[in-house]
């Protein structure tokens, strides 16, 4: 659990982007040079190379890389100031041409709701260069928001459990991961602890095991396009009940486990290699689970997106910003060594699938050779296929969640007081 929050925070850390001055500064007319400005909190390596590998292929586009970080600054004031400005400058119309926008904080639903980015399923339908074929449109096509593909996943991660196979086949218990639910996972849970008092997941307080389900069926939750909240829908009044059964059952625990005392951890596999590696770091015998979903939700592999990025829909060089956006994408630059995630370009993925497989081991963080096996891909193959189950979250949100559902928990409040007081107040940030 530690593990995968330190992931989650490093992933953060290293992505975090901001916004500066509007994008149509001075430019040349429309024949001449073009400049693109692209908003970031800290200019990456990514940016700089992918910025020096497309202006070399095209002579008469300048990417301008505005980096928001102060030298010397304050972090956390820096972030605040970011968020605010950018949130103010997208939805008066202003902002960079390109905004890459995995920050908390960032109000893109308002984003999208107001018509500020440029729907980027259009563009791949007019484009006749854009090859579908090259892409895993699943991954597209569920990171959608109001029908349209707004904000552009470069990158992504597979949200999944890591579960101790060699202890659950000595129990004797099935598990049918492409199919199970919430519900079957907390039988599950109980059954395994009634056996021998080992909790099925350790380190969780309660709110933060409700946010895990909030971010899997957050437009369930929260509708962008209407800004409107349904949290005292009985969908998420049985959540809450669920949750809280899964404490009293012993199914999950907020004390801290050590290493393999759980029977399962979450894992965000960040990419093909980790398939094989993450097996081995927490049991002798591991074994990569889909995580469970609602009864509501069709089977699927939860996804995160990485490196999103968008277009401001008031931008004066909306071409040249997608032909960028195009590059990285391409097979070129998602071949590259050293990014963090799977590529959302297939060609690019599978290659690295194929020298793995074709090697026949990989390397652990402890240096231990880990076999690579044909028919393991295979199975991450099939994953990447069924991730269908985009984890959205905005930060505001879970945290007015988690702040509201400690006194449902601690049984100071009931769930329908809970999910109304939760109600108010997303519904007063919405319409801020």
């Amino acid at each position: 659990m530690k593990k995968w929050l330190m992931l989650m925070c490093g992933i953060l850390a290293m992505t975090l982007t901001g916004c500066a001055s509007g994008s149509g500064d001075e430019q040349p007319n429309e024949s001449g040079p073009k400049k693109v400005v692209l908003s970031v909190h800290t200019a990456s390596e990514y940016y700089k190379s992918a910025k020096a590998e497309f202006e070399a292929l095209h002579p008469n586009t300048t990417i301008e890389i505005k980096e928001y970080k102060s030298e010397g600054g304050n972090a956390e004031a820096d972030f605040e100031k970011y968020v605010q400005t950018t949130n103010t400058q997208i939805l008066s119309g202003k902002g960079a041409d390109l905004i890459d926008l995995n920050v908390a904080g960032l109000q893109v639903g308002k984003y999208v709701n107001k018509n500020a980015l440029v729907n980027l399923t259009e563009l791949m339908e007019q484009d006749k260069s854009f090859n579908k074929d090259h892409y895993y449109m699943n991954i597209f096509e569920h990171a959608k928001m109001n029908d349209g593909l707004y904000v552009l996943p470069t990158r992504f991660f597979l949200d999944t459990l890591l579960g101790d196979r060699e202890a659950i086949t000595a129990s004797q218990l099935q598990i049918d991961d492409k199919h199970w639910t919430w519900s079957e996972f907390a039988q599950a849970g109980k059954q395994l602890h009634e056996k021998n008092g080992r909790y099925a997941i350790g380190n969780t307080p309660p709110e933060q095991m409700l946010g895990y389900l909030v971010t899997d069926n957050y437009t369930e939750l929260v509708d962008s396009s209407t800004s409107n909240a349904k949290f005292q829908s009985p969908f998420f009044i049985d959540m809450l009940g669920q949750v809280k059964d899964m404490y009293d059952d012993k199914v999950i625990t907020t004390d801290p486990l050590g290493i393999g005392e759980a029977y399962f951890y979450p894992l965000l596999l960040l990419s093909p290699s980790d398939y094989f590696t993450e097996s081995i770091s927490f049991f002798k015998q591991g074994k990569v689970y889909r995580k469970p979903h609602t009864s509501e939700q069709p089977s699927g592999v939860s996804f995160r997106g990485a490196n999103p990025i968008a277009i401001n829909a008031n931008s004066k060089v909306k071409p040249e910003a997608w032909e960028f956006l195009k590059f990285l994408l391409s097979d070129q630059f998602q071949s590259k060594a050293d990014q963090q995630g799977f590529a959302v370009n297939k060609l690019a993925n599978e290659k690295v699938m194929n020298q793995l497989v074709e090697k026949g081991k990989v390397s652990s963080v402890t240096g231990e050779d880990v076999p690579v096996t044909a028919t393991g891909m295979e199975i991450l193959k099939q994953m990447i296929a069924d991730a269908s189950i985009f984890i959205q979250e905005d930060s505001k949100i879970q945290s007015i969640i988690s702040e509201e559902a400690v006194a449902y928990f601690s049984g100071q409040k009931s769930a329908e007081d809970v999910a109304s007081l939760i109600q108010n107040r997303v519904t007063t940030y919405l319409n801020e």
